[in-house]
């Protein structure tokens, strides 16, 4: 029997994988491998999942504060982020080395989304020493970079600027690969395979699933990335799943089922017992 990976969460049953590789229909069962639990298969519909981050230490880590159960590794995850473009400068604060025009500055510590600095050139050298400054290219960058940064030219030349940003409308994202998850008692910490931008502190990652509705009560039934198979009959009685296909998996299927009818024909019998002494 081919075996797939699924979670319980509050909501139904996520399915890892995609669904045009898992033949799942209405009607059917899936059965859990560790106990042999299972549920029907009632329905079955896309899965959004969006949960809000922070970045943690490096490049490459999020912490979701929510031990949620929606992600595993090898998920493929979009990153959604906002971005801020600097909008223009009111005045030069502070000075310091040669200057001239045409000479264009960078910001000094680089906070650039996707290699898109902030270009500032001199356009002008007035009489008293100070100095105009044109935009040549606004810089995109994924949070309002703090007070007191300075931009810098090529021969080590500083200017301090009161600078100002707006928030662009449309929101950047990456795509990326999950390659370990953490969990904590309320968190999870997620391990990506490729770095975020610099100095993203937030943002939303998103994914999606296959999530199967079932009137099975799944109250009793704990489960995290555990393997399933799928069985397509059931049983006139007790409407348990009945494997078709003779292996090894199969019988031990079986067993478990009569040892259910078992249980279930001696707690009848008990009660009529319980009946006929009345």
């Amino acid at each position: 029997m081919e075996r797939y990976t699924a979670s319980v969460i509050k909501d139904g049953i996520l399915i890892h994988g995609s669904m045009s590789s898992i033949p799942i229909r209405k009607g059917m069962f899936i059965v859990f491998d560790t106990d042999f639990s299972s549920a029907r298969i009632d329905d079955f519909d896309n899965y959004k999942i969006e949960k809000k981050f922070k970045s943690l230490e490096g490049q490459n880590k999020i912490h979701i504060f929510e031990n949620t159960l929606d992600f595993i590794e090898n998920d493929y995850v979009d990153i959604y982020y906002d971005e801020y473009e600097f909008f223009g400068y009111s005045k030069v604060i502070e000075k310091s080395g040669n200057f001239f025009r045409g000479q264009k500055f960078l910001l000094e510590k680089r906070l650039n989304l996707e290699d898109k600095d902030t270009i500032l050139e001199v356009s002008e050298i007035n009489e008293d020493g100070s100095i105009d400054l044109e935009v040549l290219q606004k810089g995109g960058y994924p949070d309002i970079p703090e007070e007191n940064l300075y931009f810098i030219s090529d021969d080590g030349s500083k200017i301090l600027i009161d600078y100002f940003y707006r928030k662009v409308s449309n929101k950047n994202f990456q795509s990326n690969l999950i390659k370990n998850i953490v969990h904590g008692d309320n968190f999870i910490v997620i391990t990506l395979l490729n770095d975020l931008p610099n100095d993203l502190k937030s943002g939303t990652i998103i994914t999606n699933k296959y999530l199967l509705k079932t009137t099975s009560d799944l109250s009793q039934i704990k489960k995290h990335k555990e393997f399933f198979y799928i069985i397509n009959n059931k049983l006139p009685y007790l409407n348990l799943p009945y494997p078709d296909i003779e292996d090894e998996v199969a019988a031990k299927m079986l067993e478990d089922i009569f040892f259910k009818i078992d249980n279930k024909l001696a707690s009848l019998e008990q009660e009529i017992k319980k009946l006929s002494n009345k």
